[in-house]
């Protein structure tokens, strides 16, 4: 089994699932931001949450590097834990069948765990059911977004 070590940190509004998730992420690399600059930053709003584009865009303008991939699988996944980099992720939360945001810090056999704004500090989700839900409401399919504070690839 292969876990990245997150700090956990819970949404306290259900439409701060993205922002959330990227403070988890940046904590990860040593930099606290407060909640209320990544909604600013997220362009976050109650009636649409955050969108993938808003969310890559926090990220840039805070010297991160994104890494965005469609269409992905499991490995895609596991490559990214196995360079130990959380990445976030976008599905259709479990208890209310919505978009929702949320970390893969790590997986075995049966399960992907997240970090889950909503659902939970090392929250476990068996593989099929995941992979079942990983898309959002709007028809992006297996989508995420990997964050790093350095370059991973040449051009």
């Amino acid at each position: 089994m292969k876990m990245l070590n997150l700090y956990y940190y819970k949404q306290r509004q259900d439409y701060t699932c993205g922002p959330v998730c990227l403070q988890m992420v940046f904590r990860y690399f040593g930099k606290f931001i407060l909640r209320k600059k990544l909604i600013y930053l997220c362009r976050t709003t109650k009636k649409y949450g955050t969108s993938h584009a808003a969310l890559i865009g926090a990220v840039k303008s805070l010297g991160f590097f994104t890494y965005i991939h469609k269409n992905c699988n499991l490995k895609h996944l596991q490559h990214y834990i196995n360079l130990n980099l959380p990445i976030i992720i976008n599905y259709i939360e479990p208890s209310d069948n919505f978009g929702h945001y949320s970390v893969v810090i790590g997986f075995d056999k049966e399960d992907i765990i997240l970090n889950d704004p909503w659902n939970g500090y090392k929250f476990r989700i068996d593989k099929d059911f995941f992979i079942k839900r990983w898309h959002n409401t709007h028809g992006s399919n297996k989508w995420m977004l990997v964050v790093s504070n350095e370059k991973l690839y040449s051009n």
